[in-house]
């Protein structure tokens, strides 16, 4: 009794919107498939946003979720977008 092999949330991150809901994904997951259902939003580590406030960087389009940790998804204006030299292809 109480060994529990569950371990259900091990493998998820929990992202936040700013209206309060949230919702978890099975990692490994990339930050651009989040937001791809979510256009003008960014993804922003708990941590970036408690430390640095509204200076935190998005996360790269290409930065996987890591599990266990939690996010925030924003909506940014259009003049607050921009593509870091990570993720541009020129």
């Amino acid at each position: 009794m109480g060994n529990n092999m569950g371990g259900g949330g091990r493998k998820k991150a929990k992202v936040m919107e700013i209206n309060g809901e949230s919702f978890k994904l099975k990692t490994p997951v990339k930050a651009q498939d989040v937001i791809n259902d979510y256009p003008g939003h960014v993804l922003m580590k708990f941590k970036s946003v408690k430390q640095f406030g509204i200076r935190a960087k998005p996360l790269a389009n290409g930065e996987e979720l890591i599990p266990q940790k939690i996010y925030f998804l924003l909506h940014l204006k259009p003049q607050f977008l921009y593509i870091s030299s990570k993720d541009s292809k020129i």
